[in-house]
């Protein structure tokens, strides 16, 4: 089976989401072949609802957080081109089967224009849609005419088992944390319970362009990669969606990879990917124990 994953970015580049890369992994280690149209290098502000919108480089430069870099000779710039030729001609040259979408909020409008152009393309290709704003919201995410499924909850879990029934074809219907239409009416299944980390396929950034890896830092310029080392967080910040996830979940576990299992990712990483710098996307560090983080720093 194709699968094309979109991550709909209206920022610059040098971030490479961890649920993407999660499940592109998921989607290899099941057999399928995955692609990913990224729009980090196309000017696509036409095509966001939020018009006023400053990318992190630049907003983090005003405010004289960071120490301006020129980036301009590593080609990280934003073209402008015909974002529907250029998504159209690649549903017709990979022809996937399945078109899943991670979208943060703000970057909803630009996801549900590409979701319209992959049913106008083919309307029988399914799509599904997860990501923070499904959380915020999934009743406009799944009414939605070009959606067909919502994934609400730890997506690793929830796209294997739906990648493993659309191979036997056994249905979709009854998997936990899928919420997916029936002729004419929605099936909101609840979340499944949290996932054992250890239990995850490495990260894969080999569908990136390799420009993804660039990160200005402190006056610099580094090859990155994003991490976790844990999920969850006991926090009740008005601003974050924690508060949600924990109600849709029932349950605010903050869940911890093993040590050493985590360290044979992170040396697999820099390898692979020559990296020098590991930025980590944790909630919050102050969520961890210390003695946890005394062995992790360590080994690390």
């Amino acid at each position: 089976m194709n699968i094309l994953f979109i991550f709909p970015n209206i920022d610059i580049a040098g971030y490479k989401p961890i649920g993407i890369s999660s499940l592109i992994a998921v989607a290899k280690k099941l057999g399928h072949r995955a692609r990913l149209f990224d729009t980090s290098f196309y000017n696509v502000k036409e095509l966001s609802s939020n018009k006023v919108f400053l990318n992190s480089k630049q907003a983090g430069e005003e405010v004289l957080n960071f120490i301006p870099v020129d980036l301009s000779c590593y080609g990280i710039e934003k073209k402008d081109v015909d974002l529907k030729s250029v998504f159209v001609s690649v549903l017709n040259n990979f022809k996937p089967d399945l078109v899943a979408l991670s979208i943060f909020s703000q970057e909803y409008a630009l996801g549900a224009f590409l979701m319209k152009t992959v049913k106008e393309v083919d309307k029988n290709i399914l799509t599904i849609v997860g990501g923070i704003h499904c959380y915020a919201d999934p009743e406009e995410v799944i009414s939605n005419e070009s959606v067909d499924l919502v994934c609400l909850g730890e997506g690793e879990k929830i796209f294997e088992n739906l990648l493993i029934s659309l191979d036997k074809k056994s249905g979709y219907a009854y998997i936990k944390g899928l919420w997916s239409k029936h002729n004419g009416q929605v099936r909101r299944n609840p979340p499944d319970g949290y996932i054992n980390l250890n239990e995850l396929s490495f990260l894969d950034f080999e569908e990136y362009d390799d420009r993804q890896f660039i990160r200005p830092f402190n006056g610099k310029v580094y090859r990155s990669v994003d991490i976790c080392l844990t999920r969850g967080c006991f926090e009740r910040c008005i601003y974050c969606l924690h508060s949600k996830i924990t109600e849709i979940c029932n349950s605010c576990d903050i869940r911890k990879y093993d040590i050493d299992r985590f360290i044979l990712e992170l040396e697999y990483l820099k390898k692979r990917y020559k990296i020098n710098f590991i930025r980590f996307q944790d909630s919050s560090f102050l969520n961890i124990d210390e003695a946890y983080l005394a062995e992790f720093s360590r080994k690390y």
